[in-house]
């Protein structure tokens, strides 16, 4: 096919000058432009990066032979937050759309009051991602190396770097080189899971939303829940639910209004 979304295996085959195949050839292959697509340099396999068109190149024995592809770009997922929305394209990319504000809650450097963009930007950094969350003024993705970046509004540290900036741009990796699991974004603070099932919270923590038993609010992940083992986190505005590994459901922080489901308020 001449279109690559995702990935895409090319095969290319030897031949000698009566046309017949010529077994044991090792190609090397390259690609014209490895930001539009990569191509493993002795497989040929070829991942798509960005949207655009790129030549890919088999060499083997001082001959060489290339083939034009056209590299697309899929939606994988949506995470939308008050006023924009991202997604994780062909690749892992992040694309987001909508209100930029003074934020640059989008990834994009130029901030003002009511900037936005009407089409996807791509978020900025080489950054493959699985999972993205966003709630209100930033984002955070999950790479496929299991670490978190986050971007937008810094306010109470919801960033999770441990940087006193207002906001950024770029995104910011989280203090403590955690390998995360599963991501959740609330009004001002975030929650992530581990695969051993460990939970840390960042950001905003006026409400107890953070589940440790005070309200202060670190600028950089901190081992959240006393005393539950959680299977998976849902951060909300200013209170948190996660289900324990035991299937059992638990809410904790802001219940003014009975967020928390255990019958009082």
């Amino acid at each position: 096919s001449p279109v690559v979304d995702t990935t895409g295996t090319l095969v290319a085959t030897a031949r000698d000058a009566a046309g017949q195949p010529i077994p044991g050839v090792v190609f090397n292959w390259n690609s014209s432009n490895a930001l539009v697509a990569d191509v493993g340099a002795t497989s040929g396999v070829v991942t798509g990066v960005d949207r655009g068109t790129v030549s890919i190149t088999a060499q083997a024995g001082g001959k060489s032979h290339s083939v034009t592809r056209v590299v697309v770009i899929k939606y994988r997922s949506l995470a939308l937050g008050t006023q924009h929305a991202c997604n994780i394209a062909s690749g892992g990319i992040a694309w987001c759309w909508g209100l930029n504000g003074t934020d640059a809650r989008l990834g994009v450097e130029q901030v003002g009051d009511g900037l936005y963009r009407s089409s996807p930007v791509r978020v900025p950094g080489d950054h493959r991602f699985v999972q993205l969350v966003t709630f209100a003024r930033f984002t955070c993705g999950l790479r496929v190396d299991a670490k978190a970046y986050c971007w937008g509004n810094n306010g109470w540290g919801t960033l999770g770097s441990g940087s006193n900036v207002g906001y950024s741009a770029n995104p910011l990796p989280l203090a403590g080189n955690i390998a995360f699991a599963k991501l959740s974004a609330g009004a001002d603070h975030a929650c992530g899971v581990t695969a051993a099932n460990a939970t840390y919270c960042w950001g905003h923590n006026d409400w107890g939303q953070f589940g440790i038993g005070n309200t202060t609010s670190p600028a950089v992940p901190v081992l959240a829940v006393n005393g539950l083992t959680l299977h998976s986190i849902a951060a909300g505005p200013a209170f948190s639910c996660g289900i324990a590994v035991s299937g059992a459901a638990y809410c904790w922080g802001a219940n003014g209004l009975g967020q928390t489901g255990e019958g009082t308020q």
